[in-house]
């Protein structure tokens, strides 16, 4: 009788010790911003985070335990995410760290959303004995990206239209952008411009004006004082004569 009574409390004990861990772990998944969810090795959900329901759509993180991932991660009629499939195959065969630098997902609504995603395999000693998902909600970087890479090809578009020749240097040293109306002006060989020798082109346009100390002098003044503009005349050897115009480019951080 004591002896069956012992096996017994051992038996709760041990059910207790599991529930408070479950518990812990819940309240450490809580704690991140990432949605989280641990996988068995058939990737069912076993767990999850409120930011992982939120994420996905659900109302509470227990709506997702017991779902597959496939499941999980994509509307109806809505196409698999592949890549993300594919890591955590790999990390529940292999035991290898997974990343996935973007994945377009779906809610449980239909609507989609992108997503960066790593996969950490579970281990009981050497076995693996699942993963640990995390996503992270991208979709407002992603159309910040493709927001600035739009601008990039509307002003290289107009940079090309201007009947101008532009010339961006980067801290006095590097020229970082220019348009062809710019190399058309200068009459910079095809050699040089294929190149990219910077130095090599800043001497052919040296080689040009009609007063190299001059000329020299103003860029190097103006590359010593980045917040003024400065407007003059380019006496050209050949007897042309350029307006050159200069003022500092500034980014959003004023910088």
């Amino acid at each position: 009788m004591n002896e069956a009574m012992a096996v017994t409390t051992s038996t709760r004990s041990t059910a207790g010790n599991a529930g408070e861990i479950s518990a812990t772990l819940q309240a450490l998944l809580e704690c991140m911003q990432e949605g989280a969810c641990a996988l068995d090795l058939e990737a069912r959900c076993t767990l999850a985070n409120r930011a992982c329901a939120r994420m996905l759509g659900y109302t509470e993180p227990t709506e997702l335990v017991g779902k597959p991932l496939g499941v999980m991660l994509h509307a109806h009629n809505a196409p698999q995410p592949e890549q993300v499939g594919r890591s955590v195959l790999e990390a529940l065969r292999d035991g290898r760290v997974a990343h996935v630098a973007k994945e377009r997902l779906w809610r449980a609504d239909g609507t989609e959303f992108h997503a960066e995603l790593r996969c950490q395999p579970l281990r009981t000693g050497e076995r693996v004995t699942g993963v640990v998902l995390t996503l992270t909600d991208i979709t407002q970087r992603i159309k910040t990206e493709e927001e600035i890479q739009f601008h990039k090809v509307l002003l290289a578009a107009q940079t090309e239209a201007s009947i101008d020749g532009m010339l961006v240097s980067l801290n006095g040293q590097k020229w970082n952008s220019f348009n062809r109306r710019f190399l058309e002006m200068w009459r910079q060989p095809r050699e040089i411009v294929e190149s990219r020798d910077e130095a090599a082109a800043l001497k052919w346009v040296i080689s040009q004006v009609r007063d190299p100390e001059q000329f020299l002098g103003k860029v190097k003044y103006l590359y010593e004082h980045k917040d003024e503009t400065s407007f003059d005349v380019v006496h050209l050897k050949d007897g042309r004569a350029f307006d050159r115009y200069s003022a500092p480019v500034v980014g959003p951080d004023g910088v």
